[in-house]
């Protein structure tokens, strides 16, 4: 796809189809919306670690609500999780497997 742009639903559309297709919607957010627990486990990080990861912005909520200046029920988007576990990785690699981790097509 060149331009996606052209392909994406505006706000009153995605509303619409929403409201129709509520099953598949309520399907696709439990199967690609992580809580933190799980999401520690898919990117093989501590607390701490994960923690800082957001801290950074390195990791970035898909979803999260607000109460008192508190974030509470924070989602991250499963996609995002499995990139950021795969470049981890290699990031933490010795230079010497780095290059032959590089060579190999993925």
């Amino acid at each position: 796809m060149e331009n996606y742009e052209e392909y994406q639903l505006s706000y009153d559309e995605f509303q619409k189809y929403a409201e129709v297709n509520k099953n598949h919607l309520q399907q696709y957010l439990f199967e690609n919306l992580i809580p933190r627990p799980e999401a520690q486990k898919i990117t093989d990080q501590s607390d701490n670690a994960f923690g800082q990861s957001v801290k950074t912005g390195v990791l970035l909520p898909f979803f999260f609500t607000e109460m008192n200046g508190r974030r509470q029920h924070i989602l991250f988007l499963k996609e995002d999780l499995e990139r950021y576990a795969k470049r981890k990785r290699k990031i933490n690699l010795p230079p010497e497997r780095l290059d032959k981790t590089a060579e190999k097509p993925e």
